[in-house]
């Protein structure tokens, strides 16, 4: 009977320590994929892509099919976002930050094509830093800076 007893708490136990690792695991994706205020969060896998949580379109048709550098759903949202964190930085006494900061999430099957689409749409708007992950892994943040008008430029020219 004691043998029952312990084996019941064994597997009670692993069960529990079970939970807690995936509730720690699911953490990590609320809290890269849940914005703070003003944030854009742009969610892309092979299917379709969002922002915010809203659903902008289909990526095989606005974004692989699509010859053009920037997807022009994309942009417009991100242009109005944009635009409401200006008003709100004026409406408060606060400086605009022209260089605006925006999380990303792309589907490990994504192509590079259309990531780098992606990148480059929010580089026009004003998003200078992308943070994203790929795929599931939300503990791996990886970073772009992308070049803005004020940022030096640093050339390396080989001269044989």
């Amino acid at each position: 009977m004691v043998g029952f007893r312990m084996f019941n708490f064994s597997r009670a136990f692993l069960l529990f320590l079970s939970l807690i690792l995936l509730a720690a695991c699911n953490e990590e994706k609320k809290e890269f994929m849940t914005p703070k205020p003003d944030e854009p969060v742009v969610d892309v896998n092979v299917d379709e892509y969002s922002l915010n949580g809203t659903v902008l379109g289909k990526t095989a048709i606005d974004i692989s099919a699509n010859q053009e550098l920037l997807i022009v759903p994309l942009e417009s949202e991100l242009k109005k976002k944009r635009k409401n964190e200006e008003e709100e930085a004026l409406k408060n006494n606060q400086p605009v930050d022209e260089f605006g900061v925006a999380k990303l999430h792309v589907d490990e099957n994504l192509s590079f094509d259309d990531f780098y689409k992606i990148t480059a749409t929010m580089g026009f708007v004003g998003y200078s830093t992308i943070n994203y992950v790929i795929g599931e892994n939300y503990k791996d943040v990886y970073n772009v800076k992308l070049p803005t008008s004020s940022s030096p430029c640093y050339c390396t020219f080989f001269v044989h």
